[in-house]
C-alpha cells in the first residue's frame, strides 16, 4: 500500500490510468507483483516518455520488486 500511495503522488498527474487513483494504484502494483505483462504495460510506456527516458521509473519498480519478492518469499518459508 506504501508503494501505492508513492505511485499516486509521484506519477498520478501523468500517468492516471495506472496510478490516478488509490485503487488503480493498488492493482497496478498486484499487477506488477504477479509480472502479468507489467513490462510492456505499464513500465515501458512510463520510462519512455516523449521527452527523455525517466530513470526514477526504473528505481521505484526495481525497488518494489526486490522488496516485495524478499518479503513474500519469507512469508512463505514461515508458513511451510
Amino acid at each position: 500500500a506504501i508503494y501505492a500511495v508513492v505511485g499516486v503522488d509521484i506519477y498520478g498527474e501523468e500517468e492516471p490510468v495506472t496510478f490516478g487513483d488509490f485503487a488503480s494504484a493498488m492493482f497496478t502494483m498486484f499487477q506488477v507483483i504477479t509480472a502479468d505483462g507489467w513490462a510492456t504495460v505499464i513500465a515501458r510506456p512510463m520510462f519512455y516518455t516523449p521527452e527523455s527516458p525517466r530513470p526514477s521509473v526504473v528505481l521505484f519498480f526495481t525497488s518494489y520488486i526486490l522488496i516485495v519478492g524478499t518479503f513474500l518469499l519469507n512469508v512463505v518459508v514461515a508458513v511451510l
